[in-house]
């Protein structure tokens, strides 16, 4: 019987908060099916795949997620395939595919899918024109993401795009419907959560 969901994701978690919030349709799904669900940012990529491996041996009774940066482009398989390859799943043997996840290449990519929740919160001085404009967030590449959303917000009273300060609060703002659209991986992770069992 699961008691307890778990998603170790690669960030500051001084973004927890705003993890929380952004999920929270799905955190009322598990809630009602008298589950816990608890984000726990891991910090860099090698900490959190420590942490997720660690839970997986000591919490049996708990789904446990990971969720990290992909470290280059590619469909979700050769992501999974290229990881594990790479040394850092090093002691995942016989964890499932669906429990892996990836994020995107950065994650304010996500912000672009929901641009109505930029404006708002960076209000007067936003510039929209000068971020970029693929509806498929994923597929943009990280220097456009950072460079577009640094140039949109550099004429506002909040100043320029800061990860610990104004991520948080834009991950409790963005329309996860908007994102799971724009993010199939986003949406990969939505119903892998949805669908764990009572």
């Amino acid at each position: 019987m699961v008691n307890e969901i778990r998603v170790y994701y690669e960030s500051d978690g001084r973004l927890r908060e705003g993890w929380r919030a952004f999920f929270d349709s799905t955190l009322a799904l598990a809630r009602a099916k008298r589950t816990s669900v608890r984000f726990v940012g891991g910090g860099s990529k090698v900490e959190t795949i420590r942490d997720f491996v660690t839970a997986t041996r000591t919490q049996p009774t708990a789904t446990i997620f990971l969720l990290i940066d992909p470290d280059f482009g590619g469909t979700t398989d050769e992501l999974m395939t290229q990881t594990k390859a790479s040394g850092h799943m090093d002691g995942l043997v016989g964890v499932a595919d669906d429990n892996l996840h990836f994020m995107v290449q950065v994650m304010e990519s996500w912000f672009l899918a929901d641009v109505s929740a930029l404006s708002r919160y960076y209000g007067t001085g936003f510039r929209e024109r000068s971020l970029p404009a693929n509806p498929n967030v994923e597929q943009v590449p990280k220097s456009d993401v950072e460079r577009g959303i640094s140039a949109a917000t550099a004429g506002t009273a909040k100043r320029r795009y800061h990860k610990t300060r104004h991520a948080p609060t834009l991950l409790a703002s963005i329309d996860p419907g908007l994102v799971r659209k724009a993010a199939p991986r986003c949406d990969r992770l939505f119903k892998a959560l949805e669908d764990v069992p009572a």
